[in-house]
């Protein structure tokens, strides 16, 4: 076993690294009875759906095909883990009562809006 599967068995705060077949939104993040597809790490559209109990709220994807190829794996793998990621109780303690450990769907897509930025960036950018 490496040392950063040791880590990850021992501390919940710390991610394995995704493979291209693992689910988007991981099962402890879904509540029983939400029945949206899940999406796999490796699809060019991510569903975050499960993420959504609320049936008022917007189910919201990422869309990687606006993010430019030499970007995509570094965004995803970022996005991935503010999905799944919590952050430590002693990192909030010392960012207010309003810090959260999680963020949401919604939030999330502010990860495809950023992709999208950067294609136009680097399509506009001066030669």
């Amino acid at each position: 076993m490496t040392i950063s599967a040791l880590a990850a068995a021992e501390d919940p705060y710390v991610l394995p690294m995704p493979t291209p077949d693992s689910l988007v939104v991981l099962p402890q993040w879904i509540r029983p009875g939400n029945v949206h597809p899940n999406s796999r790490y490796e699809d060019l559209v991510w569903f975050l759906a499960p993420l959504i109990d609320n049936p008022s709220t917007s189910l919201f994807k990422i869309h990687w095909t606006k993010c430019p190829e030499p970007l995509r794996g570094q965004v995803k793998l970022s996005a991935w883990t503010m999905i799944n990621g919590q952050l430590r109780p002693t990192y909030l303690r010392t960012r207010g009562v309003r810090a959260l450990s999680r963020t949401s769907a919604p939030d999330m897509r502010r990860v495809d809006l950023a992709g999208s930025l950067a294609g136009e960036a680097r399509h506009h950018r001066p030669r």
